[in-house]
């Protein structure tokens, strides 16, 4: 990570527009703002700096990998607040233990996505949302 990355991270800001690149934001201000004022998603600007261990992230559950993405990607929520929001996302709002469980059928794999609270694979990524909305208020 060059000396400018570093110098955003230590800053909060480290997320810029798809249309616009100087148009930047800490993750909360992103999260918060949905698209940029320019009509752009906020995307993460080192995103390719990040290194995840993807062997041992292969025996985590779900809540255990949120946890983890999410801390990298929003390093303005401490950890507390990155595990808050994950509990009270999945927790008790599914029907499957596993939240979205892989099933064999055959010799297939299937991820199962409809186990939340609709019955659609959108609850897995708007559980989290206003959890996030609310710390980032905070």
């Amino acid at each position: 990570m060059d000396q400018k990355a570093k110098q955003q991270m230590v800053s909060g800001i480290c997320y810029h527009s798809t249309r616009t690149q100087t148009l930047r934001a800490t993750p909360k201000q992103a999260i918060l703002s949905g698209l940029a004022e320019d009509g752009g998603l906020y995307v993460y600007e080192e995103i390719d700096q990040i290194k995840l261990p993807l062997k041992d992230m292969m025996e985590m559950n779900l809540c255990q990998i949120a946890e983890r993405v999410l801390s990298a990607l929003l390093p303005d929520f401490s950890a507390q607040e990155v595990t808050s929001c994950v509990k009270q996302a999945y927790e008790g709002y599914f029907d499957h233990e596993e939240i979205t469980p892989l099933i064999k059928s055959g010799s297939d794999m299937i991820l199962e996505l409809f186990h939340g609270p609709t019955s659609a694979f959108k609850d897995v990524g708007l559980r989290m949302l206003p959890q996030l909305m609310t710390t980032a208020l905070q």
